[in-house]
């Protein structure tokens, strides 16, 4: 936990901003809740059903993806004996395949992450990424919002408003 700095922002319990920019993620909320923000190691035994997986996909940059590998108690809805594969986009953060190894890729993303699902789907539509088939995206909280709205924006807020508030 940082001290001594003047804090600007504060999500109560787990964030703070200080007024140079720095940040500070110490949890110090309900003790009973601190397993939450703690991170979940790598584990090659199923635990839950499920072993976990890191691996670096881009040495140069660090740049790594979490495999989640579910246990064989899990079927396959279709039969094929192939599970489908999920792929997480969190908020800033882009996982990759290989198209040839995947037939249904289903994407997920909240925050930023919902964006890159949208931009991901948008241009699997476009492209033929063959034989991979995107089965379906689920963008949580995107933020589709510009950092200065446009005209059109604008004018429909206020159109909005007139029309609902006078």
């Amino acid at each position: 936990m940082v001290t001594g700095k003047k804090i600007v922002d504060e999500v109560s319990g787990y964030l703070r901003v200080f007024e140079d920019g720095t940040v500070d993620r110490t949890w110090t909320g309900p003790p009973e809740f601190g397993f939450l923000m703690e991170p979940v190691s790598p584990h090659e035994e199923f635990i839950d059903g499920v072993a976990v997986r890191d691996q670096t996909i881009e040495p140069k940059s660090g740049l790594a993806v979490r495999i989640y590998i579910p246990g064989n108690d899990h079927h396959d809805v279709h039969s094929t004996g192939q599970l489908p594969v999920i792929l997480h986009f969190h908020g800033g953060g882009c996982c990759i395949s290989q198209p040839d190894m995947y037939m249904r890729v289903y994407l997920v993303g909240d925050s930023t992450g919902g964006n890159l699902v949208h931009q991901v789907a948008a241009r699997a539509g476009a492209d033929d990424i063959e034989p991979l088939r995107i089965g379906g995206g689920v963008a949580i909280h995107p933020g589709f919002l510009r950092a200065e709205p446009t005209l059109k924006t604008i004018l429909s807020r206020a159109q909005w408003v007139h029309k609902h508030l006078h």
